[in-house]
């Protein structure tokens, strides 16, 4: 059985032999930027008044120019706010399902020993489509489900007194909530890895969670201090700091942690694969 570090340790290599893997990623983010540009230019027009928006249409580069379109909307939470970032949350299900599935297979067949192509990804993607976006959507359901009402119970004291005593209690509702959400965090890499269906993978996913936590966590820490670390570095270069973390948040840290994640199912499962 690996450990936290040798699994990142060979995740990491695994992903340098590969690099074609970054793929699905840089389509995902592509398709999602086609997408979202309509979105945004509906909502700028639908939730602020029209000549608000011919006053400031060359300025919306701005941050400032944003805050100041939001500040000034007549109602940020329109009816057509809300149908539009339904209409875009659903778009980016049914997109994203291909791209995640057609990644979460070529670190399968990684481990596999197995060479990759973007005709794995279509495979995989095609092939498990309706299984992983049905798998997604009920995941999506689940974490809302278990923020709501875990972080939302915990957060009622101080959105009703707005004392700032109860901050620590809100901070706990989120942390409890979050640690109950890592036991679904599997279930996407147990469906492909076992071909199974989208309910025993949900309980799969709890199972390897519930007997491995504390790995499983250390390499969820372990990501997140490497994340969080590029990001603060990032930050003092002027300029293009921000594009540089985002970029190696989706060419260098997704892929590893699609094939991190695929490792320690396929390790804590006992399947038979090639390790390399």
């Amino acid at each position: 059985m690996l450990k936290a570090e040798e699994i990142v340790k060979k995740s990491f290599s695994a992903w340098a032999n590969n690099f074609i893997i970054v793929l699905p990623f840089v389509f995902s983010a592509l398709a999602n930027v086609i997408l979202i540009v309509p979105f945004f230019v509906s909502i700028i027009f639908s939730i602020a008044p029209l000549s608000f928006v011919r006053a400031n249409i060359g300025k919306f580069s701005s941050i400032t120019s944003l805050t100041g379109l939001i500040t000034n909307a007549k109602s940020f939470l329109s009816p057509s706010f809300l149908v539009y970032g339904v209409i875009f949350l659903v778009a980016s299900l049914f997109i994203n399902a291909y791209f995640s599935a057609g990644a979460t297979g070529m670190a399968k067949e990684i481990w596999k020993g197995r060479k990759i192509s973007l005709n794995t990804m279509h495979k995989y993607g095609k092939y498990f489509y309706w299984r992983y976006l049905k798998a997604l959507s009920l995941l999506v359901l689940i974490i809302i489900g278990i923020f709501a009402a875990v972080a939302g119970t915990f957060s009622l004291p101080f959105f009703i007194t707005k004392n700032p005593g109860w901050i620590p209690l809100l901070i706990l509702g989120m942390l409890i909530s979050f640690f109950l959400a890592i036991f679904f965090s599997l279930t996407l890499f147990c469906l492909v890895a076992e071909n199974s269906s989208v309910k025993k993978s949900i309980s799969k996913s709890c199972q390897l969670v519930r007997k491995n936590y504390f790995s499983f966590l250390g390499i969820l820490m372990l990501f997140g201090l490497m994340i969080g670390g590029t990001s603060m570095i990032t930050r003092i270069i002027p300029f293009i700091g921000g594009r540089i973390s985002t970029l190696a948040n989706l060419l260098i840290f997704r892929p590893v942690l699609t094939i991190a994640m695929m490792l320690f199912v396929l390790d804590r499962s006992k399947s038979k694969f090639k390790r390399r």
